[in-house]
């Protein structure tokens, strides 16, 4: 059952917040990667900056060079020019 679950998320926009902060700390044997905002986790926490074509692309790249191949992706609605750009970025860097 354990092989069906992601092995890396990548959040988009996600604001701070006590829940933020709860998942966060929740989800520590998972890599999370927070595209335009700082991890909560702190120092080592991986985050990529504002570029959203470049920032999903950093991301297939991190995860595939990992060969964490499962990775569930929690963003807003799809017609957002953000999170267009990072999902086109991330599909044609995981190519």
């Amino acid at each position: 059952m354990r092989a069906q679950y992601a092995c890396g998320i990548v959040l988009l926009g996600a604001v701070a917040s006590p829940a933020l902060q709860a998942f966060a700390a929740a989800s520590r044997d998972v890599p999370l990667v927070f595209v335009n905002r700082r991890n909560p986790r702190g120092a080592g926490g991986s985050h990529v900056g504002i570029n959203n074509r470049q920032a999903g692309a950093d991301v297939a790249r991190w995860f595939h060079a990992r060969e964490w191949l499962r990775v569930a992706m929690i963003h807003g609605r799809l017609f957002s020019s953000a999170t267009a750009g990072l999902l086109i970025g991330l599909f044609c860097g995981w190519l």
